[in-house]
């Protein structure tokens, strides 16, 4: 067994000059982002080699002749570099660890479900997480958890008797994921609720602290998506709200609702990110293409977090750009192997997502 490491001090008190050196050395790494416009161009080349390196030209690696798994290799180790570099500056260590979370949850979920199915997990299973997969395949087979954060302990003890009681791989997802977003409210609430800010014309009015907004936003976007696959499935109110997860800015029962009744939804996210998002959820519950709606609930996130990042020194910045780090990751494999795999250029450039940098 390890030592358990995610163990974090509490910081008091933590200034907006603690985050201008970490500030400055994301805006230093602007130029590594690779813009909307630029993924286009690689897209519409056809050619993988001529997209790689255009990508290159980004300040990204080399990717030309490599296959789709040798590629999916450098973007992995890409993007642990860059989560490791920065968490070793960030002032407050939860904060790269709530990005990093969903990895480990979601190791817990292949690794649970393989079992359930006498097959092995390794090639599903990610390097990001705080937890190492060796490490959690040894906990697991063990049975032993004293390293693991103590909800992640419980979920895999859970997840584990549920799976074997139950046979039911949706029903352990399910579970699994409540547990996540309930581990991600717990480093929320440990992150400065409110960072000093430069000047007093900045400073923002009395709320909710800034990490669980973040949060209930994230949580927001989840359940519209959640809300629009269930009613297109066909499944009953009471199966949806079920499905939906807590702690967003309404309650499963109120969007469950709101997704049977006309345009309940739309109504809802109107003063929130994601109103467009829910009009065309709308349409997409009457029918219309879901591909656009996908889209645009992606992208909306991606606004949000811009305009959270242009006006904050604090953690607001990381969660920007980790995420944007997320989404150029996925547009170089979606233009390298889409390529590679003979998709249409035209097909690629209306899946890629918007960068906002």
């Amino acid at each position: 067994m390890v030592v358990n490491k995610i163990a974090y001090d509490p910081v008091k008190y933590v200034s907006f000059r603690d985050y201008m050196f970490l500030a400055s050395k994301i805006n230093n790494k602007l130029h590594n982002m690779i813009k909307y416009e630029r993924f286009e161009q690689a897209a519409m080349t056809g050619d993988p080699d001529m997209a790689a390196r255009l990508i290159a030209e980004a300040g990204w690696p080399n990717m030309t002749g490599l296959s789709t798994d040798e590629i999916d290799k450098v973007l992995i180790e890409r993007r642990n570099s860059i989560f490791k570099e920065i968490e070793q500056v960030c002032p407050e260590d939860q904060v790269v660890q709530m990005m990093r979370l969903k990895y480990d949850y979601h190791n817990i979920k292949a690794i649970v479900k393989s079992d359930g199915a006498h097959e092995n997990a390794d090639t599903m299973l990610s390097s990001t997480g705080r937890y190492t997969r060796s490490d959690l395949r040894e906990d697991y087979l063990n049975n032993d958890y004293r390293d693991l954060t103590p909800i992640m302990a419980e979920t895999m003890r859970e997840a584990r008797d549920m799976m074997a009681k139950l046979q039911n791989p949706r029903a352990v997802d399910l579970y699994i994921d409540r547990m996540y977003f309930k581990e991600m409210f717990e480093l929320a609430e440990q992150l400065e609720p409110k960072v000093e800010p430069i000047t007093p014309m900045m400073a923002e009015e009395p709320g909710e602290p800034y990490a669980i907004t973040f949060l209930r936003h994230f949580i927001d976007s989840v359940n519209l998506r959640t809300c629009v696959r269930v009613v297109r499935m066909g499944k009953s109110q009471e199966f949806l709200k079920a499905m939906l997860m807590e702690n967003g800015h309404y309650s499963p029962a109120q969007l469950a609702a709101a997704a049977f009744s006309g345009d309940g939804l739309a109504s809802m996210y109107k003063d929130m990110p994601f109103y467009q998002a829910a009009v065309l959820g709308q349409d997409a519950l009457k029918g219309g293409p879901i591909t656009a709606f996908e889209k645009e609930c992606a992208e909306a996130w991606m606004r949000y977090l811009a305009n959270i990042r242009m006006m904050y020194f604090d953690a607001r910045a990381v969660f920007w750009y980790l995420s944007i780090i997320e989404v150029n990751i996925l547009n170089v494999r979606m233009v390298l192997t889409g390529l590679k795999g003979g998709v249409a250029p035209e097909k690629i450039k209306e899946r890629l997502r918007q960068t906002y940098v």
